[in-house]
């Protein structure tokens, strides 16, 4: 039985040491954009290459999601690939 009452105490430090994390997470992206914002007014070379690293951030996440998606919707909705055919239908027999 102490064996049981082990687990259960670690299953609830884990729970509450990833709730701790997820609220120092959340609480710390207001420090995030403040310091973000102290970048973007301290010197123009500073502000374009922060905006330039954002949309080469944003544009591989954005194709990476698509890709992602398609991958897991084409088998799920069945959907036709856009490839060629190279069966008996393409030579008209």
């Amino acid at each position: 039985m102490a064996d049981g009452h082990a687990q259960v105490v670690a299953g609830e430090h884990t729970s509450m040491a990833s709730t701790n994390i997820l609220s120092e997470l959340l609480g710390s992206i207001p420090q995030l954009i403040q310091e973000f914002a102290g970048i973007l007014q301290a010197s123009s070379p500073q502000a374009v290459l922060l905006i330039v690293g954002g949309l080469f951030v944003t544009f591989s996440v954005v194709i990476m999601g698509y890709l992602t998606a398609g991958a897991l919707l084409r088998p799920i909705g069945g959907l036709p690939s856009q490839g060629r055919s190279y069966g008996r239908q393409g030579r008209g027999r």
